[in-house]
């Protein structure tokens, strides 16, 4: 594991209140072919609602076929189905050919009907998934829908709460919306608090690609459950930006990121406020990283130096750390403008974008990527103007939800030069 550190300015006022950004890279190991991965327990949930009818149940019903191919003797899988009822199609079991033809023959049977219990059918997967620890086995929900929460637990606030208690035990959540009618704001919420992603399929033939490159991430774990953390000295206030799940006890901060893959290229942004100090005197921060057994795989210091105002105010930035704080704040300020499109606020989607635009300005001088982010923001305010097709609302909180948690604009994770994800260009930017 390599883990290198970055900060946007080195110098802070003697005087106090300084804020500053740490930039903290991970990059995770090649696996090598021999490897013996962790086991997989999935619990696979599927919306069966009335909605799901024609090329969306039919692909569903493919893609749950092709990902019980791709596991193997040391896996288990659960499958449930759910629409005003649950059915449990596969109690959590080993995978070999009857664990699959028992699969193939019950959803062959069945068919869309009813309303949509997402959280009874959720939480019935969930509670299927075996309770071992994480560093013995992986623990992964899968759930799709393409349809509102109707019957069941339906706030958004009440699954997240359940969603953080299942990801405390080992079990991540990854939500998966299809077609235009979900609510992203609901399922990108369970998907944070249960410590997995939101992705967003346009139509039916975008589950099988999207839900099996998740599971091939999932096959290709090589760090469970990696864990950043950071002690310093003087009494700091340190935050995670992000959806991360994090903790403080005194002077450390500890910050949950998941699961790493082969060569994944992971970034965590922190925010970090800083007491006065006497000038030219230095301000350490040590980091760490472990996995979910506990064991350390790198570690980094970076220091700070106390300066009088003079010094502070002529010190260069460094502007690799600058255009990350504003890419993070900007997608940031385009997934909650999405939202207050898709409720009706044009002038608060505008407002949200305009604030982020003016504020990155302040720094940007002239630094051309600094600057067209700032445009950016600028156009995106003025398409706000008007209410977005769903189409559309889903495509921005998605783009922006996924790069806020370090993953590509199309949901997938960044991995380095040469590995099998790079970085794309999202389609709203």
């Amino acid at each position: 594991m390599q883990l290198t550190l970055a900060t946007d300015r080195s110098l802070i006022r003697a005087a106090g209140h300084s804020v500053r950004y740490l930039h903290c890279r991970l990059q995770a190991p090649l696996a090598p072919t021999d490897r013996a991965r962790l086991p997989l327990d999935l619990a696979l949930v599927l919306d069966r609602s009335g909605s799901m009818g024609g090329a969306k149940w039919a692909c569903a019903r493919d893609t749950a076929r092709q990902m019980l191919e791709r596991l193997d003797a040391r896996d288990r899988a659960a499958l449930v189905v759910y629409d005003d009822h649950i059915d449990t199609l596969l109690e959590l079991r080993a995978i070999d050919a009857g664990a699959r033809a028992q699969a193939q023959r019950a959803l062959a049977a069945i068919g869309p009907r009813g309303t949509t219990n997402l959280s009874e059918g959720w939480l019935t997967g969930c509670g299927l998934i075996g309770q071992t620890s994480p560093e013995e086995r992986l623990r992964r929900c899968f759930l799709l829908t393409d349809g509102l929460a109707n019957a069941g637990i339906t706030e958004a606030t009440e699954l997240a709460t359940h969603a953080g208690a299942l990801r405390q035990l080992g079990v991540v959540t990854h939500t998966f919306g299809v077609g235009d009618d979900f609510d992203e704001a609901l399922l990108g919420t369970l998907a944070d608090a249960g410590g997995g992603v939101f992705h967003d399929l346009a139509d039916a033939e975008r589950i099988g690609p999207i839900l099996t490159r998740e599971l091939g991430d999932a096959l290709a774990v090589v760090c469970a459950e990696a864990r950043v953390w950071l002690h310093w000295e003087s009494d700091l206030t340190v935050k995670a930006l992000g959806p991360w799940r994090q903790e403080t006890d005194g002077r450390a901060l500890s910050v949950w990121l998941g699961d790493l893959v082969s060569e994944q290229e992971q970034d965590l942004l922190l925010a970090v406020t800083f007491p006065a100090g006497e000038a030219d005197a230095t301000c350490p921060l040590r980091v760490r990283v472990t996995d979910a057994s506990g064991q350390d795989l790198a570690s980094a210091s970076l220091h700070w130096t106390w300066a009088r105002h003079s010094a502070n105010d002529r010190q260069p930035r460094n502007r690799d750390v600058d255009r990350l704080v504003a890419a993070y704040h900007a997608n940031l300020a385009r997934r909650d403008a999405a939202l207050a499109n898709r409720q009706g606020d044009l002038a608060q989607a505008q407002q949200r974008l305009k604030a982020v635009a003016r504020r990155i300005r302040g720094y940007a001088g002239d630094d051309a990527e600094l600057n067209g982010i700032v445009q950016s923001l600028t156009s995106d305010s003025e398409v706000h103007a008007a209410p977005l097709a769903p189409r559309e609302a889903k495509e921005r909180y998605y783009a922006a939800t996924s790069q806020t948690k370090g993953r590509t604009g199309s949901g997938e994770r960044r991995r380095a030069k040469g590995g099998q994800a790079s970085a794309d260009t999202p389609k709203h930017t």
